[in-house]
């Protein structure tokens, strides 16, 4: 019975390949990975217990934890410690980073950020156990206590934190991040663990104490970690709507250009045309005359609403709408948005009708789809409506519909940018849905 409970007693491995469930979960995962995860803790415990054998031979485990009692100070505990805390503390990180490696899909920055939280998660179950329980483990009954205790704690971690800081199955964590919040937590809990232990014996007052503190850094650390998440998807966010508008600003020159050799292009083909009606009648020759004027009709689609930049973007998306099928409607006054800067035009009304477009493609009945646009005055506000065909309701969130694209954390961009650029402007905007369509109306004051 002894050897079986010293097979199975909580130990910082043991308590490590438990809390790194909680992290592992939410994140992308390699095929079977839980019998990779199974096989690799087994063969890290076996190697772990077989190094911590040979360790005790030199370092019998009675004589040992009576002299660390004897350290006072920090410095004390880790020379009676020597090449056992090595054994005890790197040897197994180094495991749970390997099971990390083999389990999941992470690089290796994102694993070792995800060993740092970990051994967080590892001390906070640690700390609590210990002055609930304490650390000595005589029967069955006590070690059952603790995994009971400590294993609800891991996945309550696992449920407020951890499965929110992963994005798309990844933390997209920079190196300088990932090392300095492994060198942060290992150090502070080595610290407080030296701390936690000189005090253990002498001063048990003391202990509540410096135990909580102990607990509530390590609770901080993951809120911090929480929260430097967020910003870290901001700032993400924000660099994707910088590229997003520098691409805007050259696509929009380059449709600019387009647009316009098209619209000279077939101001001078139906000249020709013109010229060619008035020679001397040959065989098939109008039919031969309304095919081609027919087809150059589909590119002299220009549309003039008093605004340059606004006339290249309904154009453009005009075109597109005609060369795969889609009704559009336009009614629009360009004079009443000419306050806003031509590549913030360009942004809002492009990602707008780009959403439509897309939309409208993803439709399966057999309907003809529309696209509708006006921009109208009601007051000191230019009102933008944009409808479009839709056979879905999508799902929103913090007012702006979810991405239906794969990649949640590279799409969803088009919206934010459109709401970005309306409160730039001081204006406002709404979307509605119904089983059969889909509208953004948007406000903007005229005058600034």
């Amino acid at each position: 019975m002894s050897f079986l409970i010293k097979v199975i007693e909580p130990d910082f491995l043991q308590e490590l390949i438990i809390a790194s469930l909680a992290f592992i979960l939410p994140l992308e995962k390699r095929t079977h990975w839980m019998c990779r995860f199974i096989g690799v803790s087994l063969i890290t415990l076996g190697f772990y217990s077989i190094t911590n054998y040979f360790i005790s031979i030199n370092y019998p485990y009675e004589s040992y934890f009576e002299e660390l009692k004897k350290a006072t100070t920090a410095m004390e505990y880790v020379k009676l410690t020597g090449l056992n805390y090595i054994v005890v503390l790197i040897l197994p990180l180094l495991f749970c980073y390997l099971i990390f490696l083999f389990t999941t899909k992470l690089s290796f920055i994102d694993c070792l950020y995800g060993l740092s939280c970990t051994y967080v998660v590892q001390h906070i179950g640690f700390m609590l156990c210990a002055n609930i329980f304490g650390e000595e483990f005589s029967d069955i009954k006590t070690i059952g206590l603790h995994y009971c205790f400590y294993i609800p704690i891991v996945f309550l971690i696992y449920w407020v934190f951890a499965r929110y800081i992963t994005i798309d199955g990844h933390y997209h964590i920079s190196l300088r991040h990932s090392v300095i919040s492994f060198v942060f937590i290992i150090l502070m809990a080595m610290f407080l663990n030296m701390f936690f232990r000189t005090l253990q014996i002498k001063e048990p007052r003391v202990l509540f104490v410096v135990s909580a503190y102990d607990i509530f850094a390590c609770i901080f650390i993951l809120w911090l970690q929480g929260t430097q998440r967020k910003e870290l998807e901001l700032q993400y966010e924000l660099m994707a709507e910088k590229q997003i508008f520098k691409k805007t600003e050259a696509q929009y020159l380059s449709s600019k250009e387009n647009i316009d050799i098209i619209n000279q292009k077939c101001h001078d083909l139906k000249h020709q045309i013109a010229a060619l009606r008035d020679m001397p009648d040959e065989r098939n020759r109008w039919d031969y005359i309304n095919e081609i004027e027919a087809a150059v009709s589909m590119y002299d689609a220009s549309i003039f609403t008093g605004n340059p930049a606004l006339d290249t973007i309904l154009t453009e998306k005009s075109l597109i709408c005609e060369k795969n099928n889609f009704n559009f409607t336009c009614m629009a006054d360009g004079s009443l948005l000419n306050r806003i800067n031509a590549v913030d035009l360009y942004t809002l009304l492009g990602n707008a009708l780009d959403n439509c477009i897309e939309a409208c493609q993803r439709i399966k009945a057999d309907i003809t789809p529309a696209i509708s646009i006006t921009i109208t005055k009601s007051g000191m506000y230019a009102l933008i409506d944009i409808e479009n065909t839709s056979d879905i309701i999508p799902d929103f969130e913090d007012e702006l519909p979810k991405s239906v694209k794969g990649d949640s954390f590279n799409h969803g961009l088009g919206s934010k940018s459109i709401k970005s650029i309306v409160s730039k402007y001081n204006g406002t905007m709404q979307i509605s849905a119904t089983n059969s369509s889909y509208r953004l109306a948007i406000a903007i004051p005229i005058e600034s």
